[in-house]
């Protein structure tokens, strides 16, 4: 009972010296969290007589309970990153001035001399730490709960939401708090223990910024998926890494708890061999001081001279290289950063001279890691994993969609997907030999090439980048982005091999998803489809849409890389999806391309009457205005420098669209306009809208750039009014008509 009444005793005792840290908790929490809340319900409720107006006064009266509850959910229940900075803030605050006569050493002395043995003493400080915040919050939250509860807004999930929220915040502040303790423990003067914990919560962050930095400069082959940002050893991390409001929560606060378990421990040891002279000084053991100066030496000199590599434009994978002063930079930031350290330590100018020997162990580490990465000491660029060892793989191949609309990636809640999101999910080759043979073939491409630069001064080769990504047994990933050339045969072999199997085909096409299928089938969605190749389009039903759906889904299955390089795409079908939910409407949309090959779409298209033979109906067309820029005779020009300002205006307006508007001809141009029928019914059967003549991945023919081609529509045409009048169209390489050759051909 004694002993009970002294530990009550000693807490009552360190609680009056801590009144200014209780102030703030329980402003924090106690007024401003419910303050925050009644003002923003009684917000919300100033809007039911607006509501009401509009929508009546059941809507109404059911849509302001549903807007109220969400703001109460997100306040209470959900993510709210103002809280935790809030509790981090006092965590720290607590690990700060609970321990704060370390710095004083008179006032360690007066401790030491009271008949209290150390172990309790850490136990009521820390204790008294965690009521600080523990009471205050608590108090909050139900003082919240009230406020909610008068209001007339209380539900079953904000109760239980809340108090799990509480529980999760709790975990995160122990982490915070623990690891401030530990730089507590470690240092012996405040300022140096503000930066210490800047230290312990930002170093993974410097070092993992270091090596994606050096990576994407030296490694040809370097993806930026191979390594994230996002450090593993910080409670901020834990605490959104398991998205610990949707569904990871446990998780979540097992780890929060793990990591305040593991810093609590040896902080505590810290604290009980911390020798009572290390008062005052920077650090208060002596055995870390040269570790730590090297282990922040080496990052920050090596992140110094990455970002001067920066701003000389020093990048040797693409040929521009200014290494001396790079070279400088590195020498001048490890001088720099250890004499700093070493008067950090000293508290003196003086000590900038000490430890020389730190100053070359700290250039060697820096030599060493800068050679790691400029010579790839450990194989990057030229890794291939073992098959065995892998599970399986997906490839980001750059597949294009044609249509203004754009080809997108949701999931079944119709939320937005990247397409290595999507990939990520629905792909898994296990074909492993030939993303192996793709990945060796890039390998050594890329390998006969003193630079990447130089890739592109091949105008025989069509190089696209490609986004590799190994799923290994042990559960990591490994990731390349790699450099592919469509115009090689034999990495076009294997690209197609790749494209025509149905594990890439199911994890590549949003058509093929069942997201897809069953968001066409939910009669709770507004579904608006239509078929059309950029200018003209026909609505259609929804139960077509469902059937040519399923042709699409069997016609896809056999296409292959090489049937898409041989054909245009011949139309698409856009399906646009709208969902209403209780707080928001969800939109989502996607593109579905059609290709000659496609058999039974086009067969069912055909019987509906969508079909449409070409890209242009001629009975729509008024006229048509050739322009023919002669690009060679203008740069033949340009090369003998006699070029006029008329004809480099001209060439820099054939590599863009020219608005209908222009009519400042160069020395070389020849225009026409045709306006018979029977050469508008010629010239539609060679014309393609400009966007299908993209030359890219899917596409091998691409546009004759000598010719711009202006369709004009009749004013009464439907066509013509939904377009304003006019389109862009263009011949396909080899593909311009004979009789355009000779009316546009070039006369001195």
């Amino acid at each position: 009972m004694t002993l009970k009444n002294s530990f009550l005793a000693s807490l009552r005792e360190n609680n009056k010296r801590r009144i200014w840290v209780w102030i703030v908790s329980f402003f924090s929490f106690v007024i401003v969290l419910p303050s925050i809340l009644a003002i923003v319900i009684s917000q919300n409720k100033s809007n039911l007589e607006g509501y009401i107006e509009v929508y009546g006064e059941a809507v109404g009266t059911r849509m302001l309970y549903n807007e109220v509850t969400y703001s109460i959910t997100s306040m209470l229940c959900g993510q709210s990153g103002a809280a935790w900075l809030v509790i981090a803030m006092i965590a720290v605050f607590c690990g700060i001035q609970g321990f704060s006569y370390l710095y004083h050493k008179k006032k360690i002395d007066f401790y030491n001399a009271m008949p209290v043995r150390r172990k309790k003493r850490f136990l009521v400080i820390w204790l008294n730490g965690v009521i600080i915040c523990v009471v205050p919050y608590f108090i909050g939250v139900l003082t919240s709960l009230l406020v909610v509860a008068c209001n007339g807004f209380m539900t079953a999930d904000i109760f239980v939401g809340a108090w799990q929220i509480f529980a999760l915040n709790l975990c995160f502040f122990l982490g915070v708090y623990h690891l401030t303790m530990l730089a507590v423990m470690l240092t012996g003067h405040v300022i140096i223990t503000y930066c210490a914990i800047g230290v312990l919560f930002l170093y993974e962050c410097i070092v993992r910024l270091m090596v994606m930095g050096y990576m994407d400069m030296f490694f040809k082959l370097y993806s930026g998926y191979s390594i994230s940002t996002e450090p593993v050893l910080s409670p901020f991390t834990m605490l959104f890494s398991y998205d610990a409001i949707n569904g990871g929560m446990l998780k979540s606060a097992c780890s929060l708890l793990i990591f305040a378990g593991c810093t609590g421990t040896v902080a505590y040891i810290a604290y009980l061999k911390r020798p009572a002279e290390a008062a005052g000084k920077a650090i208060a053991f002596s055995w870390p001081k040269p570790w730590l100066k090297i282990l922040l030496t080496v990052p920050i000199a090596l992140l110094v001279g990455l970002a001067v590599a920066s701003m000389v434009n020093y990048n040797p994978i693409y040929g521009t290289t200014n290494f001396g002063v790079v070279l400088f930079a590195l020498i001048v930031a490890t001088i720099f950063m250890c004499c700093l350290m070493q008067v950090i330590y000293e508290f003196d100018i003086k000590g900038m001279l000490h430890k020389k020997s730190h100053i070359v162990i700290s250039a060697v580490a820096v030599a060493f890691i800068f050679c790691i990465f400029r010579f790839d000491i450990l194989g990057y660029d030229t890794y291939i994993p073992n098959p065995e060892k892998v599970e399986s793989a997906f490839v980001e191949f750059p597949i294009d969609d044609y249509t203004y609309y754009g080809n997108s990636y949701w999931d079944e809640d119709m939320q937005y997907m990247s397409r290595r999101q999507f990939a990520d999910e629905h792909m898994y080759l296990t074909d492993i030999g030939s993303v192996n043979k793709l990945l060796q073939l890039s390998i050594d491409a890329v390998d006969g090439y003193e630079n990447l630069d130089k890739l592109y001064d091949d105008t025989e080769r069509n190089w696209h980048t490609v986004n590799v990504t190994f799923r290994m047994a042990n559960k990591r990933e490994i990731s390349r982005s790699i450099w592919v050339d469509v115009n090689d045969p034999e990495m076009a072999e294997v690209i197609d091999r790749i494209e025509s199997s149905e594990e890439f085909i199911s994890g590549a096409y949003m058509g093929t998803s069942d997201e897809l299928t069953l968001a066409l089938n939910d009669e709770n969605r507004k579904v608006i489809a239509h078929f059309g190749n950029g200018i003209y389009r026909v609505d259609m039903k929804r139960e077509e849409a469902k059937e040519l759906l399923k042709l699409y889904q069997e016609d896809i299955r056999s296409s292959s890389f090489f049937k898409f390089r041989e054909n245009a795409c011949v139309g698409s079908m856009v399906l646009s999806f709208e969902k209403k939910n209780e707080h928001y409407t969800s939109y989502a949309e996607t593109s579905l391309q059609i290709y000659p090959f496609y058999e039974k779409s086009i067969a069912y298209l055909k019987e509906k009457g969508y079909y449409m033979d070409g890209y242009l109906n001629p009975e729509d067309i008024e006229r048509i205005q050739v322009t023919n820029y002669h690009n060679e005779l203008v740069e033949a020009a340009n090369e003998q420098e006699e070029v006029s300002e008329f004809t480099q205006a001209g060439f820099e307006a054939a590599t863009m669209v020219v608005p209908k508007e222009y009519d400042e001809l160069n020395d070389f141009t020849t225009r026409i306009t045709y306006e018979s029928e029977e050469d508008i019914e010629k010239l539609c059967d060679s014309l393609y809208p400009r966007d299908y003549l993209y030359q890219s991945w899917h596409n091998a023919n691409g546009a004759d750039d000598d010719y711009m081609v202006i369709v004009y529509f009749k004013p009464e045409s439907e066509v013509g009014i939904d377009n304003d009048g006019m389109a862009y169209y263009g011949f396909a390489l080899a593909g311009v008509p004979g009789f355009v050759e000779e009316d546009t051909a070039y006369v001195k």
